[in-house]
């Protein structure tokens, strides 16, 4: 097992989460949500600020995790 890329991968796991959680608890929390909202419409600024902050930091933290379950680093040259 790899420590560094399971920390990396617990911290962006954690990030995702943690972001999902709190757009649907208090929105307004999120500057960078409400100008996605005002530039690009209520349902585009909500699914990109979704993707952006929650999905992609989900996976990566899925991917780097499995990845130092097989030892594998993610800091390797």
């Amino acid at each position: 097992m790899d420590i560094g890329s399971a920390i990396v991968g617990f911290l962006a796991l954690g990030f995702g989460i943690l972001t999902a959680v709190i757009r649907k608890r208090s929105p307004e929390k999120f500057r960078k949500l409400q100008s996605m909202k005002e530039r690009l419409g209520d349902t585009a600024g909500e699914r990109l600020h979704f993707f952006g902050y929650s999905l992609v930091p989900i996976l990566v933290g899925i991917i780097f995790l499995v990845a130092s379950l097989f030892g594998i680093s993610i800091f390797a040259l």
